[in-house]
């Protein structure tokens, strides 16, 4: 459309954006995505871009795909790294350079094939290295065309760019549907869209001077700017089309369609040159190998194409859909039939073989049966989905088993692709069939994975029930269906058959001979005997971490590592709890595991509240909401959204976490998902005793309370919430209510050896005792409580208790020993972050009579980051060095200059202690 030498003109505006973009994208993550209708000129404003930052000294890395290369995978990928040299791709983590070397085809795919997980960090890894040496700029022009396993790639990478000097742009049509979610993925605070709208009047008259070298009279602009939209394509085609000849009756030889416009001018080409751009336009890759040089070197005169080292590029992307549009169905499978007879990539190959005939042949579905296999292996399910479809249809007809099995193959790489909607359409239609009793199973095994993701864990236990009488001679499949029983029933409260469930698949697990599958299945009958309150067998969990296979295709919550990691918090040893899903977080990161994280981030911010880390917990909370909102998976963006009400309840944040909790209840209550719906009630239980609403949290904890307390067995962990509701129930004088409560935990406590459980529980017995008047059980019971908290780690928790003993302190007229206890809830209040309960805590000192000094003691993490300003650090870079957001920098630099007396990081230097004078 224009070379870069051109001026662009009447996009003042856009370009001033596009500055702007740029200036921020050489210091943090910024992303700029272009909207307009074809032919607005997106991609002028874009090359215009590309050359401004070229001119800043940012390194570029572009891809302009084509419709073609739609469903290639990697194509786009291929194009951005291609100039990347080997001393960069060297110093990636060994799994993710093998998985980029495969994706890029530098070497070949491992036997096993490409982890697509590892792949992804691989893609973030290298804009990182990339960006490490001078800021990067990834353009894309006409994104709608990116193939699927690049843009998951890119939009991985999207997730988790925040601080990096790199900047995404890229164009994308107006009306094109949902074609990458880019412009979603990034943090909606460095992200920004810019429509390219029609051009006025007199910078259509410029464009086409420039382009044309002719000055058309006014009146004939402003009929063309009226007949063309304001749309420069149309208008430059048209205005070179025009003669010297006076127009009839001031009409324009508009044609009606871009179509008509593009054929008129390719109408005049000669046959074999229409031939050669119908073969480039369906192309993925087109070169000039694949084509007639002199026919293609007439196209390339008539501005139709350009030649760059022997590759064909259209001068612009319509003109290839044109060209195919405008040829009949029987000469585009001509064509297909050509290219498939001469193309060497067994993926683009079978691809044209299918687009080349309209009937059923086996021989064709069996190429796109092995291409999708390739493309699995290459990490790019979406590209395998979409060729095993292509085999289904051309599948003969009467093969219902083979017709079957390519569906659930389709459903699988579907499901594995994100599209959850179209695998279990896959997977419908597929048990429309009639299906040998093996495949059968299998199908019904995997559309009750889907259920319990999209629809109800009622549902997903209904077809695995079904699957499992399927699979009766299949013990490994049959064991894998039972743990998926396991984990459905657990999820609904029925622990009893969890544990049933578990237990069968040990029993399947140990005739398949597979150590990967036992490992799984032993993981599985811990947590579930576990959770019905058998207590912690660690021998076997730990046998299974011996027989683990980190490999294996399983569900998440069947891993023994992460199931040792949730036991270990629920047990409390939290340091141990922390190590343990810390490193499994990490593995999952580097492998580029999407699913899993939201999962794994909510058990992380648990452990990091009891342990007094809320800094850690907020950055955990925000990691999961952010992965949740892309993976269409109510499951996952409820627990995101319970991890964050946890966080905000515990800091005080009230209304925050009272709209989180509802929103997360309100997704476990569509899944039938009892166990999780206790962390969202929970969250929304604190929140509420303290706004001081007692009766809401009654409304909101009383009836979960009432329902595990009545069952037997349980472990305490299921009981978290009970502290609070024990405490609401004091407060609104219902003590029986409070007694039984406390009774249960108590006892469960005692039972199964849980310090966390018998600290909180002789905080609430301190409290009940003090509304009996029973002052010196009230003593005794928080004395105790405080016992049981050297045991347990949790500062906050402690902090609790303390705050409940100096209240006992100052009943029983001792003001020394209230004052000192208080003091010492307050501090630790202070030192987790924790505000509203700080300031309880002040309450009770203010009743003592005591005025309270501004702190001045500065927490290890305040002191950090204040050294680092001292010494000249932007709160970006603190960020990054200490592992914090950037908000989180800013707030601890305000309590800093609070508690040191300082208004500015001026007198850091010297207010800090032992600073300068």
């Amino acid at each position: 459309m224009s070379s870069t030498s051109e001026v662009v003109v009447g996009r003042e505006a856009e370009l001033a954006a596009i500055d702007a973009f740029l200036a921020a994208a050489q210091t943090d993550f910024a992303q700029l995505t272009m909207e307009g209708e074809p032919g607005m000129g997106k991609t002028t404003v874009w090359r215009e871009a590309v050359r401004r930052a070229r001119t800043r000294g940012m390194r570029v890395v572009l891809t302009r795909p084509t419709d073609a290369e739609a469903g290639m995978s990697f194509a786009a990928l291929t194009d951005l790294f291609d100039a990347v040299g080997d001393a960069v791709f060297s110093r990636l983590p060994t799994p993710q350079r093998q998985a980029i070397a495969a994706a890029l085809l530098r070497v070949p795919a491992p036997p096993r094939g490409i982890d697509e997980r590892a792949l992804c960090a691989a893609v973030l890894t290298l804009l990182r290295l990339l960006s490490a040496e001078r800021p990067l700029l990834v353009a894309v022009d006409d994104g709608q065309w990116l193939d699927t396993s690049s843009a998951r790639a890119l939009g991985f990478a999207a997730r988790r760019l925040r601080v990096e000097p790199i900047g995404f742009l890229v164009t994308v049509r107006s009306g094109s549907g949902p074609w990458l979610s880019l412009d979603r993925d990034a943090d909606p605070e460095g992200r920004s869209i810019l429509r390219i709208g029609p051009l006025t009047v007199a910078a259509l008259h410029q464009a086409i001077k420039q382009r044309t070298r002719r000055s058309l009279p006014r009146p004939v602009i402003v009929q063309l700017a009226q007949a063309c939209g304001g749309n420069p394509f149309y208008a430059l085609e048209v205005a070179a089309d025009l003669g010297d000849e006076p127009l009839d009756g001031g009409r324009f030889p508009v044609p009606a369609s871009l179509a008509d416009l593009v054929g008129s001018r390719v109408k005049r080409l000669p046959a074999r040159t229409r031939s050669a751009l119908l073969a480039a336009a369906v192309l993925s890759r087109p070169t000039m190998d694949m084509v007639n040089h002199a026919a293609m070197e007439r196209a390339r005169r008539a501005g139709i194409v350009s030649i760059d080292a022997g590759r064909i590029r259209f001068t612009h992307p319509l003109f290839a859909s044109a060209i195919q549009n405008q040829a009949g169905d029987a000469q585009r499978r001509r064509v297909h039939g050509k290219l498939a007879r001469a193309l060497a990539d067994p993926e683009e190959r079978a691809r044209h073989a299918a687009l080349g005939t309209e009937h059923p042949d086996p021989t064709i579905a069996s190429e796109l049966e092995s291409a999708a296999a390739i493309a699995r292996a290459r990490a790019a399910p979406a590209a395998a989905a979409e060729l095993l479809e292509m085999a289904i249809r051309l599948t003969s007809p009467g093969e219902d088993g083979l017709c079957a099995a390519r569906r659930l193959a389709a459903a699988g790489s579907w499901f594995d692709a994100g599209d959850l909607s179209r695998a279990q359409t896959m997977l419908e239609q597929a048990t429309d069939s009639r299906l040998e009793a093996p495949l059968r199973a299998r199908v019904l095994h995997l559309l009750g994975q889907v259920h319990a993701r999209r629809n109800s864990y009622a549902d997903a236990i209904a077809l695995a029930q079904q699957a499992l009488e399927a699979a009766a001679d299949d013990a490994a499949l049959t064991a894998d269906v039972e743990m998926d029983l396991g984990y459905y029933c657990a999820s609904l409260g029925n622990l009893s058959a969890a544990v049933q469930h578990a237990r069968g698949a040990v029993s399947a697990a140990e005739q398949t001979g597979s150590s990967g599958i036992l490992a799984d299945a032993l993981a599985v009958v811990t947590i579930a005997e576990f959770m019905a309150g058998g207590g912690f067998d660690e021998a076997r969990i730990l046998r299974a971490l011996e027989l683990e296979d980190p490999n294996r295709d399983r569900a998440w919550q069947c891993a023994p590592a992460f199931v040792y990691g949730s036991l270990l918090l629920y047990t409390g040893r939290l340091d141990e709890a922390l190590s343990t899903l810390g490193a499994l977080h990490v593995k999952t990161l580097d492998r580029g595991e999407e699913s899993p994280v939201p999962f794994s981030c909510f058990w992380l911010t648990w452990t990091c509240l009891w342990r007094g880390d809320f800094a850690a917990a907020r950055r955990f909370a925000d990691e999961a909401l952010q992965t949740s909102t892309l993976l269409a998976d109510p499951a996952a963006r409820g627990i995101a959204l319970a991890a964050s009400a946890l966080v905000h309840a515990h800091d005080g944040s009230v209304a925050l976490a009272r709209q989180e909790a509802t929103e997360a209840a309100q997704c476990f209550e569509d899944l039938g998902w009892a166990v999780a719906a206790i962390y969202a009630l929970w969250a929304g239980g604190l929140a509420e005793l303290w706004s001081g609403n007692p009766e809401a949290t009654d409304a909101t904890l009383g009836p979960l309370a009432a329902q595990l307390t009545s069952r037997p067995g349980g472990d305490p962990f299921l009981g978290v919430f009970l502290p609070d509701e024990i405490e609401a129930l004091i407060e609104l004088g219902q003590l029986e209510r409070a007694a039984s409560f406390l009774r249960w935990l108590e006892e469960r406590g005692a039972t199964l050896a849980r310090p966390w459980a018998l600290a909180a529980a002789g905080r609430c017995r301190a409290l009940l005792c003090a509304a009996r008047g029973e002052s010196d059980g009230a003593l005794a019971a928080v004395t105790e409580a405080l016992v049981q908290h050297q045991c347990s780690g949790m500062p906050f928790e402690r902090a609790r208790t303390l705050l409940v003993k100096g209240r006992v302190h100052r009943r029983r007229k001792d003001r020394r020993l209230a004052a000192e206890t208080l003091q010492e809830a307050l501090r630790i209040f202070e030192e987790v972050g924790a505000p509203s309960w700080a300031a309880s805590a002040r309450s009770e000192l203010a009743r003592l009579g005591q005025r309270q000094p501004v702190p001045h003691e500065l927490t290890p993490t305040e002191r950090q980051v204040a050294e680092l300003a001292a010494a000249g650090l932007a709160n970006r870079e603190i960020a990054e060095r200490v592992f914090l957001t950037t908000k989180t920098v800013e707030a601890n630099l305000t309590r800093v200059y609070r508690k040191l007396g300082i208004r500015s990081r001026g007198g850091l230097g010297r207010a800090l202690p032992g600073g300068g004078s």
